[in-house]
């Protein structure tokens, strides 16, 4: 049984720029998650990576759309928000 890693926009920012993360994301040990939302914001950051490191916008979704990662619509999620909340130890 693969182990559930929950990534955010930054680690998958991190992937695409060649970081640590494009590693061990296609590590098989692991299922990598995310929502549709971080998906959309780490798409709104592919002009700025295309100025970074000079691949083109299309060749950045094509890469994101390769990680192998799994992402979930807030339908998905939504009944767990609050116990999620409820959960929080941050506080």
């Amino acid at each position: 049984m693969k182990i559930i890693v929950a990534v955010d926009a930054n680690i998958i920012l991190s992937a695409l720029l060649g970081g640590k993360p494009s590693i061990i994301l296609f590590d098989g040990e692991y299922q990598f998650v995310t929502t549709k939302f971080t998906l959309e914001e780490v798409k709104k950051y592919l002009p700025r990576l295309e100025k970074k490191i000079g691949v083109s916008k299309e060749e950045l979704l094509s890469l994101l759309e390769d990680l192998p990662i799994k992402a979930y619509n807030r339908n998905f999620y939504r009944d767990k928000l609050q116990r999620g909340k409820e959960n929080d130890l941050s506080h």
